[in-house]
């Protein structure tokens, strides 16, 4: 074993045993005397990461591309760990580096990045592409659910659809890819299957907010509001700050006639979103019943 292998094992060591600032050391002294040693760069860049240091991860990174001879290895790394901080502008700008040979994972990360800066011809364009240049990618089925997403933007429901049940044949066991599903065929208002494609992404995720909101929307939409409110309850236990799920749930109030819950629901909507057109006809429903009423 050589001297940096040792030194890396270290690191590595002090890593598993939450000595983070002792492995820091040891990357740092690595790098000082062999700063192109591609094992330490990556280990630095996901310690960093880990250790929730993203400036000094962004700044690390950033040095790194403008380096004459950086390394795709590298440049490709420090691009994945960029986009899992959502530095999708400097991710671009590292896969745009000359020494970098593309493949499916630059490709991947370029089209991931352009959609989450809403891009979406430029990444429409990309990704079609990807699907036909990488068809044994493993990467292949996440491309196909960010084509299916990109085509919700543009609201092409039915190759959506395509996109995602490609997805599904070759990831059956994703929680994303029924997510997905449900969103669609919420859009198209086949309100039955969006519910079967949402139980089947929570039975493998049960966690993703977003899919527990959405399961409260969908029942919502269905008029199952038993099922609506105990996820609208559970999206709130999550921490959830969406509008839509506190004006949904002082309908829901609303309906089991509890005027009180009604308001407070109603309210939290409103102070969350102004426009929120469900609350506000809500608020004007209850403050009509308070006059006929005679209610202060």
């Amino acid at each position: 074993m050589n001297d940096i292998s040792y030194k890396l094992q270290k690191a590595s060591d002090f890593e598993l045993d939450g000595k983070y600032l002792h492995a820091i050391q040891i990357y740092k002294s690595i790098l000082f005397s062999h700063p192109e040693d591609e094992d330490s760069l990556i280990g630095y860049s996901l310690l960093l990461e880990k250790m929730g240091h993203p400036k000094a991860l962004l700044n690390l990174c950033v040095a790194y591309g403008s380096y004459s001879d950086a390394k795709p290895l590298v440049l490709n790394a420090f691009a994945s760990v960029l986009v899992k901080n959502n530095f999708y502008n400097e991710a671009l700008e590292l896969l745009d580096n000359p020494n970098l040979v593309e493949d499916a994972q630059s490709k991947f990360i370029k089209c991931y990045s352009l959609f989450n800066l809403e891009h979406f011809d430029d990444c429409l364009v990309i990704l079609s592409g990807f699907c036909k240049d990488y068809p044994s990618s493993q990467l292949l089925p996440h491309a196909e659910i960010l084509l299916a997403k990109i085509y919700i933007e543009k609201e092409d429901y039915q190759r959506a659809l395509e996109a995602a049940n490609r997805s599904e044949m070759l990831f059956t066991q994703n929680s994303e890819v029924h997510l997905v599903k449900a969103i669609i065929y919420n859009h198209k208002k086949m309100f039955l299957h969006a519910f079967e494609c949402i139980k089947k992404s929570l039975k493998l995720n049960s966690r993703e907010i977003i899919a527990v909101e959405w399961a409260a929307k969908i029942s919502f939409r269905m008029q199952d509001y038993q099922s609506s409110e105990n996820y609208l309850n559970k999206c709130i236990s999550m921490g959830c700050t969406d509008s839509e799920i506190f004006s949904m749930f002082g309908v829901i109030k609303l309906f089991n006639e509890n005027k009180i819950g009604a308001e407070k629901y109603f309210k939290k909507a409103l102070e969350l979103d102004p426009q929120n057109y469900m609350a506000v006809t809500g608020i004007k429903e209850l403050n009509s019943f308070y006059i006929i009423h005679g209610v202060n």
